[in-house]
């Protein structure tokens, strides 16, 4: 099924935060909650992705395989001094699944969003496409060889980013 990420102007992070509430709610208590029967629903791999600080939020979606995360994750162990506690997001929070950790990575450091993507992206290996957001951009990346499909297109209100053209009719994109 086609992925599409949507952001029109003015589309913050709380935007995501509720959608990834509304699409994998989070158990009320684990005796009353039970997924249906044909899906296996996951908080810890729900996407987006959310990471941050005090004055900046960060979240990722991201459609493929790295296959360097474990480099990745020593690369920003040392970041953090080997605290990986104190990483941004999920990451901090005990996931570490390869999307928590590129966006622990993309959300720390010094520099603007572009700055530590321009560092962090040119050193993920694999087949992926990714979009992430901060409170007013919406970026969107693949991998170098473009394994992993990704289409950007145009509507009225703002631009589209998918995992493949049929998305983007789906939505009325140019």
């Amino acid at each position: 099924m086609p992925q599409a990420h949507c952001c029109p102007p003015g589309v913050h992070i709380q935007a995501a935060v509720q959608a990834r509430a509304r699409f994998c709610p989070e158990p009320q208590a684990a005796s009353t909650w039970q997924p249906e029967p044909w899906a296996q629903v996951s908080w810890e791999n729900a996407q987006p992705t959310l990471a941050g600080s005090d004055d900046r939020t960060l979240a990722l979606a991201h459609n493929g395989n790295i296959i360097n995360s474990a480099e990745m994750l020593d690369r920003l162990t040392e970041m953090l001094d080997g605290d990986v506690s104190r990483a941004a997001g999920e990451l901090g929070r005990g996931s570490t699944t390869d999307t928590a950790i590129l966006s622990a990575l993309l959300a720390t450091g010094e520099g603007s969003v572009i700055d530590r993507a321009m560092r962090v992206l040119p050193t993920v290996r694999g087949a992926f496409c990714l979009t992430f957001m901060d409170e007013n951009t919406l970026y969107a990346a693949r991998d170098p060889h473009g394994v992993r499909p990704l289409s950007l297109g145009r509507l009225d209100r703002g631009w589209v980013v998918a995992s493949e053209t049929a998305a983007l009719d789906i939505v009325g994109a140019s």
